[in-house]
């Protein structure tokens, strides 16, 4: 789940897509929405979309490995060390600052009381800070739960430069049919292992997760080289809404998640492109906004529900539990104050510290960062 901007300072030669960065909005607003809802109303279970919204992690996933793909591919082969460390400091830097702020104010708010200090384990505290929690370290949820898949993400970015030598070596017709292969071949995974996507959060099932759908976005833009060839912008629209709007009706029919997934990847390759509609929806400025801070928001997220929901009932329990307009209000206010604190995060964290370290260790190919 890599944040916001969808071309970095010194990738101007690459096409900026900033419908994709919106498609970071909806991504996290499926994670989000699950979140509150489980912790204020549990009225939104039932419906389709919100009942699905943890595959918003799986959004992220796959247009993580695309937008790297669109942005790095071609500078990891031939193999060289200075691109190598250049990728790999940006992407560290990209996750870990605002991570590691998360993380230790939520280990300064739990023993305040704000919530079960024994739902949070402290020897998996090192785990968690070197974002390497998902990768069978540990097997509970704890502290900022959500928080696994940055450690999953982590672990695609650190294979990105065997995927890319990989990928670059494949005939760019057999890309678009290895993405859909990858995705069987992981829900054959999945169903051999009777693991579940809205579970596999560590070791082996939560690295495939990852792993998977990461391969996906990186082949589909093998398969479609944004950056050279010019998608027609009604295919564009076409491939964008036709894919959202399966998702939506599969979403309410017992069909496989690898389904879901797949039409999400259709909605990623449609979004790459100059549709009309496109630009019109997840191109718009609001979408491009909530995208831009969408890493910080998700980073925040939990905490933040966990604190309104454990303040709300300790101020008002009886009320809570018998005022269905009171949790409801709690559900809004829940979704403002995380994009407020997200977007507070973003300007104060995220966004200074990529300013600022970005070039620590030089710049790529000699490109200004």
């Amino acid at each position: 789940m890599k944040s916001g901007v969808a071309i970095p300072i010194g990738h101007e030669e690459r096409v900026y897509l900033p419908a994709l960065t919106g498609v970071r909005a909806l991504a996290a607003l499926l994670v989000l929405t699950v979140h509150a809802n489980q912790h204020f109303t549990n009225w939104l279970s039932d419906h389709a979309l919100v009942h699905h919204g943890y595959l918003g992690v799986d959004l992220f996933f796959i247009l993580s490995g695309f937008i790297i793909a669109h942005i790095y591919l071609q500078e990891m082969v031939p193999p060289r060390v200075k691109p190598l460390c250049v990728f790999l400091w940006h992407r560290f830097i990209r996750l870990f600052p605002v991570h590691a702020v998360v993380l230790l104010a939520v280990v300064a708010i739990v023993p305040a009381g704000f919530a079960r200090s024994s739902s949070w384990n402290y020897h998996d505290l090192p785990w968690q800070f070197l974002m390497v929690h998902a990768w069978g370290t540990t097997d509970v949820l704890s502290w900022n739960a959500p928080t696994w898949s940055i450690s999953a993400e982590w672990f695609a970015y650190l294979l990105f430069p065997m995927i890319a030598a990989g990928v670059l070596a494949l005939p760019r017709h057999t890309a678009l049919p290895l993405a859909m292969a990858t995705l069987l071949i992981a829900a054959l995974l999945f169903h051999i292992g009777h693991w579940h996507i809205g579970s596999a959060w560590f070791g082996l099932p939560a690295l495939v997760r990852v792993g998977s759908e990461f391969l996906c976005g990186v082949l589909i833009f093998r398969a479609i080289r944004v950056d050279t060839v010019a998608m027609p912008p009604w295919l564009s629209d076409v491939l964008a809404f036709g894919g959202l709007l399966s998702f939506c009706v599969a979403a309410c029919f017992a069909v496989s998640d690898f389904l879901l997934i797949g039409l999400l990847a259709v909605l990623i390759a449609g979004v790459s492109g100059p549709g009309v509609g496109v630009r019109t929806v997840f191109g718009c400025r609001p979408a491009v906004w909530l995208g831009a801070i969408s890493y910080s928001v998700y980073v925040v997220h939990y905490p933040v529900i966990v604190f309104l929901h454990h303040s709300a009932w300790r101020f008002a329990g009886q009320l809570m539990s018998v005022s269905g307009p009171l949790r409801l209000a709690m559900f809004f206010i829940s979704l403002v104050a995380v994009i407020g604190v997200g977007a507070l995060l973003f300007r104060l964290v995220e966004y200074p510290a990529r300013r600022r370290l970005r070039n620590l260790f030089g710049l790529s190919d000699g490109k200004r960062a």
